[in-house]
């Protein structure tokens, strides 16, 4: 049976993962499935290829601004957040009974965590939406001026999650606050809402700065979310911190580095044409070679793109000062001496 018009009439048609499914189902060397089994096969391969298409288009809607997802997430670092309900909310739960998560901790850290939960609720394929706070308040205003402020609200309304990120990093206008109202009271106990935030709970009411709007902002925020408080560094000082020990580390001369932080030249200073150390001994055998040797100073092209080993071979190590082999070179050495003064 000819496979190469079925395929070609597979690919034809609406379904894009049953030529590869049936190409390899059609394989001699992978083993023929029977025909009860075939169709099965078949509608497996279109139904996960359909599912990953979904999910993918959803991620790219969503536009999030990390990729991170649940399980990078380390509970074994002391940020004060609890696996069991991270776990709980993994499952999606709060989702479905429209209740809100609010996310407070350093720069980085919050963002991660909400950014980890949006990713999940994509997985269980619910329509997420990424804000930052200061441009949708942006994006609101420009929507008022061409007349599209309506239609705006209603897309917000629509996202079964909206992450509101950068919440309280840049100041309100009356007229953002009274927008921001609007979007939070069209998804209340109808949608849900999670935020990060760098400042805390308590100093909410104070960075909204409208007794009037404040509760009637946080009434719908609050008192219906799961609260995350997180310690620790922020990720951009963490960063700075491995970078520093890792700069550390190469300028360490007791940590080893390959090359002992020299260049190409240097490095063939020290090693010489045969890759072996100048010097002798246990720094010589065991270790990079500090000493440069005034006889390998000349240099070579080929020598300088050679990447050398972090360690010396057992069959480039010299041999010890007090060996048979060295006491006899020595001594030929110190004969060769004495004929050419005869």
């Amino acid at each position: 049976m000819l496979i190469h018009p079925t395929v070609e009439k597979l690919r034809n048609c609406s379904w894009p993962a049953w030529p590869t499914a049936w190409s390899i189902s059609c394989d001699p060397g992978r083993g023929r499935p029977s025909f009860e089994d075939r169709p099965g096969l078949l509608v497996d391969r279109e139904e996960t290829a359909r599912a990953n298409r979904r999910l993918k288009t959803r991620l790219t809607q969503a536009r999030l601004r990390l990729p991170a997802c649940m399980e990078d997430i380390d509970y074994r670092s002391r940020r004060g957040l609890g696996k069991s309900l991270m776990l709980s909310l993994a499952s999606c739960q709060w989702i479905a009974a429209h209740l809100n998560v609010v996310i407070t901790g350093p720069t980085g850290v919050a963002r991660r965590t909400g950014c980890a939960l949006a990713q999940q609720a994509c997985r269980h394929g619910l329509r997420v939406m990424y804000q930052r706070l200061p441009r949708l308040c942006h994006d609101l205003e420009i929507a008022k001026a061409d007349g599209s402020y309506r239609k705006q609200l209603a897309k917000l309304a629509r996202a079964d999650l909206l992450v509101l990120d950068d919440w309280g990093l840049a100041p309100l206008t009356p007229e953002n606050r009274r927008d921001l109202l609007e979007v939070l009271d069209d998804r209340y106990q109808a949608r849900s809402t999670l935020i990060t935030s760098q400042l805390p709970v308590g100093a909410w009411h104070q960075y909204l700065d409208d007794p009037t709007l404040a509760d009637a902002i946080l009434d719908r925020v609050i008192h219906n979310a799961h609260k995350i408080e997180l310690a620790g560094e922020s990720c951009a000082r963490r960063r700075r911190n491995v970078d520093r020990t890792a700069e550390g580390a190469k300028n360490d001369p007791c940590v080893a580095t390959p090359g002992g932080g020299r260049n190409a030249a240097e490095q063939v200073a020290v090693m010489g044409w045969t890759g072996r150390p100048e010097s002798i001994g246990m720094g010589g055998r065991n270790h990079w070679n500090t000493q440069p040797s005034s006889a390998s100073a000349s240099t070579s092209p080929r020598s300088a793109s050679r990447a050398w080993p972090r360690r010396i071979p057992p069959a480039r190590r010299p041999p010890p000062a007090n060996c048979a082999t060295t006491r006899a070179c020595w001594r030929a050495a110190g004969n060769c001496g004495r004929r050419r003064a005869r």
